[in-house]
């Protein structure tokens, strides 16, 4: 098995944070493996402003591959409820949402270019004495309000869409990494890389030499982020 401190340094993921600095690894001198820590930056250089929020590389790569293999686990389990706990809806409810936003959205354009058309026929009609000035100012100018209106409706669903077909893709990407891995055992640089974007440590809920205490950690996946 790879030493604790060689994995997170050749994953070369974005490093332990809580309060946006990096951990460093600390061996003071010939400790043994088990007792590698990795301890705040900042509060290493600026202990007024920081805590130390140690926490031991053992226990950090144990608690890195059980993320891993529980949240591997649950995706080939039941992907649909995976899916929909990632997107707080079903996803073929996500996919009709986002057939119905494109047929709006299709039908908002077709809309948009009748209007244009409409706006330049009355401008047509005025310069041929067909409508009077006061006639033209009051169709033009609901033409033109609906112009608008269809305008900032089409950015509107335009922007929804590609923010929820970018979620979905993102859940794709991540499921192709999850297919990619029958059975994870072990936590290599390789496996580290492609599962997790950063892990955040919090402070530990108690002094530093008490022999039992909880700590926070939370593992950010690549694509989906920190699972709740």
């Amino acid at each position: 098995m790879i030493d604790s401190d060689r994995i997170f340094q050749r994953a070369n993921i974005q490093e332990l944070r809580s309060c946006g600095s990096t951990h460093y690894l600390c061996r003071c001198g010939n400790w043994e493996e088990s007792k590698y820590t990795y301890v705040c930056g900042k509060c290493h250089t600026h202990k007024e402003e920081c805590t130390p929020h140690t926490i031991k590389a053992a226990y950090l790569r144990e608690t890195a591959l059980a993320a891993i293999q529980k949240v591997c686990a649950a995706a080939r389990t039941d992907r649909e409820a995976f899916i929909a706990h990632l997107t707080a809806k079903q996803s073929g409810q996500a996919k009709q949402e986002l057939a119905a936003k494109r047929k709006e959205l299709e039908e908002a354009k077709k809309r948009l270019a009748e209007v244009d058309n409409l706006i330049a026929v009355t401008f047509e009609k005025l310069a041929t004495g067909i409508l009077t000035d006061e006639q033209f100012r009051q169709l033009n100018g609901r033409y033109l309000e609906e112009q608008e209106t269809l305008k900032g409706r089409s950015a509107e669903l335009e922007a929804g869409l590609a923010k929820e077909q970018d979620e979905l893709n993102n859940i794709g990407k991540f499921l192709a990494i999850v297919d990619r891995h029958i059975e994870v055992t072990e936590l290599t640089p390789d496996i580290l890389r492609e599962f997790v974007h950063h892990i955040t440590v919090h402070e530990r809920d108690g002094a530093y030499k008490k022999k039992f205490y909880s700590q926070q950690v939370d593992i950010c996946f690549n694509h989906i982020g920190t699972i709740q």
